[in-house]
């Protein structure tokens, strides 16, 4: 995206992570990161432990706990170090496309994107082996969020102003404390509007035991899929990616 041989930038990609994956699995991640963005917009990276990516990097240390609380807040603090109109969200253990980054939604909005296809794995009917699988549910994910940061920010100060503690996720979670745009209500806060979107190609995201919420259920009527262009055959994509 240039203007006379320089980068027209308006959004700046949020990156979080809790550093709990592989190393290998979240260099490859990263990787695909990049070559999604291609250069276009810049990376503000929010983790754990120290990270040469981005460009900016914040650490928020150890200590902080692996929580859907603390999720809202590393995006809270990504999304206040960049000075963009617009944001993106990127979490350590998905894939994008392209595509995804060149929508823009109301300027009152959360939109998310629908195409959005999960990779799983699962022994195989001959139990000699496990095969990886892509599976599509209807769902709303952080991870897909676009939107502008002052919406962003604005949102989440006004709910870390009712939470301003860490609180485990047994107790916040039934209360809705979940993705913009979907549970104010339930909070007792502002309503915010919540929209989908739909790319040519689709996001994956890997259903791994080391994500916050452990490995998901696959549900009996989810779409099943073993090849999803552009991606390509899941065990491959499984082997090249996670390993």
């Amino acid at each position: 995206m240039t203007k006379g041989g320089c980068r027209i930038v308006n959004m700046s990609v949020l990156y979080y992570s809790a550093c709990r994956i592989s190393d290998r699995f979240a260099d490859a991640a990263r990787a695909e990161l990049l070559a999604a963005i291609g250069g276009r917009f810049p990376i503000v990276s929010v983790t754990h432990k120290p990270l040469k990516f981005g460009d900016e990097n914040i650490c928020v240390g150890d200590a902080a706990p692996v929580s859907a609380w603390q999720v809202y807040m590393n995006a809270l603090l990504a999304a206040k170090a960049a000075t963009t109109e617009w944001i993106c969200c990127a979490e350590d253990d998905s894939l994008y496309r392209p595509c995804h980054f060149d929508f823009r939604p109301e300027p009152d909005v959360f939109a998310y994107a629908r195409n959005r296809w999960v990779i799983s794995r699962r022994r195989a009917d001959d139990g000699k082996r496990h095969e990886a699988f892509f599976y599509f549910r209807e769902r709303t994910q952080f991870a897909q969020l676009i939107c502008r940061r002052e919406l962003l920010i604005e949102t989440l100060i006004e709910r870390f102003a009712k939470f301003p503690h860490p609180v485990p996720d047994p107790v916040l979670i039934p209360m809705g404390f979940g993705e913009p745009g979907r549970y104010e209500k339930h909070l007792g806060l502002t309503p915010r509007t919540r929209a989908y979107f739909v790319s040519d190609e689709a996001n994956i995201t890997f259903n791994h035991s080391e994500s916050i919420r452990g490995i998901r259920r696959v549900n009996p009527g989810d779409i099943i899929k073993y090849d999803l262009p552009p991606w390509g055959k899941a065990d491959e994509l499984w082997e090249r990616i996670h390993g």
